[in-house]
């Protein structure tokens, strides 16, 4: 049996649909059971509409490497444009770079630390060449193993979502500590709800780990990490 392609997946999918167009609500054993989904619900959760198949995959930013923002990259302190991803406003976001990587803090976070982590070349991360890939790598469990020193953070989540951007991300959640609830994929969804950390707060705990991630890989501190 060969692979099946994009429309006999579809297929059985549309196969399930009841005739509102929607999947069965989530029960048993899916998220919405997890003692660490963040929604009360009333009954079981009612799913969207699903949509049928588009004719072309949704093109993200930065596909044509002369339009990636990765070229507005200030190479003198490493600040990181706000199309990167799509996700946070420029700013003082640059913690630590080396030749080839450079990381960065998120602004707003209810978790302890969120940090991303991408090269300067423009590659996807499928792309990536030996050479960085070795370093991709390395740099993965180091920058887990940094983030996990900080007192609060119980496990350092990573994670590779490409819909948004094309150049090569790696996101790093540092989840809290003993608290059983912010655990696994929810994580994420927790990190909206959850208050913001303070300023103070978060650039302490950013400078810990970058100063750890120095120690372990190498590197220079940029930005907030710097002071």
């Amino acid at each position: 049996m060969t692979p099946e392609d994009e429309t006999a997946w579809f297929a059985r999918v549309a196969a399930a649909l009841d005739d509102d167009g929607r999947l069965p609500a989530m029960v048993g054993d899916s998220v919405a059971r997890w003692d660490a989904f963040p929604f009360e619900l009333a009954d079981d959760a009612r799913t969207r509409p699903v949509v049928g198949l588009a004719d072309v995959d949704r093109p993200r930013e930065g596909e044509d490497c002369d339009t990636c923002s990765c070229h507005d990259v200030d190479p003198t302190d490493g600040s990181i444009p706000a199309a990167v991803a799509g996700t946070v406003e420029a700013g003082p976001n640059a913690v630590w770079r080396n030749e080839s990587w450079l990381v960065r803090r998120f602004d707003r976070v209810g978790l302890p630390i969120i940090m991303m982590l991408w090269p300067h070349a423009h590659h996807d991360f499928t792309d990536l060449p030996d050479d960085l890939a070795t370093e991709l790598g390395l740099l993965t469990v180091r920058l887990a193993a940094a983030i996990e020193t900080l007192p609060s953070v119980g496990r350092c989540h990573v994670s590779r979502w490409g819909d948004g951007g094309a150049h090569a991300h790696v996101w790093f959640l540092g989840r809290p500590l003993r608290h059983p609830q912010v655990m696994g994929s929810v994580a994420v969804v927790w990190d909206d709800l959850l208050p913001a950390l303070p300023d103070d707060v978060r650039d302490a705990n950013a400078r810990a780990v970058v100063a750890e991630l120095v120690r372990r890989h190498g590197g220079q501190a940029l930005g907030v990490a710097r002071s």
